[in-house]
């Protein structure tokens, strides 16, 4: 008859744990969801610029260009050149 009493007690308390849980992700997969709503130093702008595709050969080079056609005056982090154009 004990282990009766232990079912019930060990089934409440891991209910408890799963509910908890659960409501803790989902409210931090609704903040992570939305945090482009909530954070106002979240600001993402798009702006449509057509180019004159580089005829350089070194990626240096045409990062410069790019760069120049652009009018941006900061150095680049990282650039990327695929295989083949699509």
């Amino acid at each position: 008859m004990k282990w009766r009493k232990w079912n019930n007690i060990l089934h409440r308390d891991i209910g408890y744990l799963a509910v908890g849980l659960t409501l803790v992700f989902a409210i931090s997969g609704i903040a992570v969801n939305h945090v482009a709503d909530w954070n106002p130093n979240y600001d993402i702008q798009r702006t449509k610029v057509k180019i004159v595709p580089p005829k350089e050969n070194s990626r240096e080079l045409m990062v410069a260009q790019v760069l120049s056609a652009l009018d941006i005056h900061q150095t680049a982090q990282s650039s990327f050149r695929p295989d083949r154009q699509t």
